[in-house]
């Protein structure tokens, strides 16, 4: 081909930007959407994981957690804590869960939805458990799993709330220029013709 054409065929491509031909603040941009599209990736394979393990975990034969045979040995001290206080761990396992989930919504009203949708999730789980011959079903294990999806809530709204807080009183007010609002004319008197 004639280097010619090739270069008349490039100037017809869109130019890409190049990080250093970006504004400042479109660079702080760029790294912050690109950071925030990474974050809202993992919280969704936090959340996929999550859900594949609850589902496991509640529909296995055995609750104990040390049957697993292809856990890891860094994670057996955590399955015998949670064998042992098997009626607790309810609590964490779905304050756990609910973090992801929390963090991936941004509004109060988004979030709340998602906090009402791990609760029938939890609910719906240890209905499952009674199609389980070796399983038996347990209303306090509902209670549990909601109790840990409350306090991560809670503990996320107040974080929210603070944020919220904190960013209103370090803003200071902008000076503006002295002809954003102009001042009107102060009006002057009419002359009077005098009387001669």
């Amino acid at each position: 081909m004639d280097p010619r054409k090739a270069n008349a065929f490039r100037t017809l491509l869109p130019r890409r930007k190049r990080w250093r031909d970006m504004p400042k603040g479109g660079q702080m941009r760029w790294m912050m959407g690109t950071a925030g599209k990474l974050i809202r990736l993992a919280c969704v394979a936090a959340i996929l994981f999550g859900i594949v393990s609850a589902v496991y975990l509640t529909d296995r034969r055995s609750s104990n957690l040390e049957t697993i045979e292809w856990l890891p040995g860094w994670l057996r001290g955590a399955a015998h804590w949670a064998d042992y206080h098997g009626r607790f761990r309810n609590v964490p396992a779905y304050g756990l869960l609910s973090v992801p989930v929390l963090v991936l919504f941004t509004t109060t009203r988004n979030r709340g939805r998602a906090v009402g949708a791990l609760a029938v999730f939890a609910t719906a789980m240890e209905f499952t458990q009674l199609f389980i011959p070796t399983r038996f079903f347990d209303g306090l294990d509902i209670i549990e799993s909601w109790l840990g999806i409350v306090i991560v809530w809670v503990v996320v709204e107040l974080a929210y709330i603070g944020s919220r807080l904190a960013h209103g009183a370090t803003m200071t007010r902008q000076p503006q220029p002295r002809d954003a609002f102009p001042r009107p004319k102060p009006r002057l008197p009419i002359p009077r013709p005098a009387n001669d």
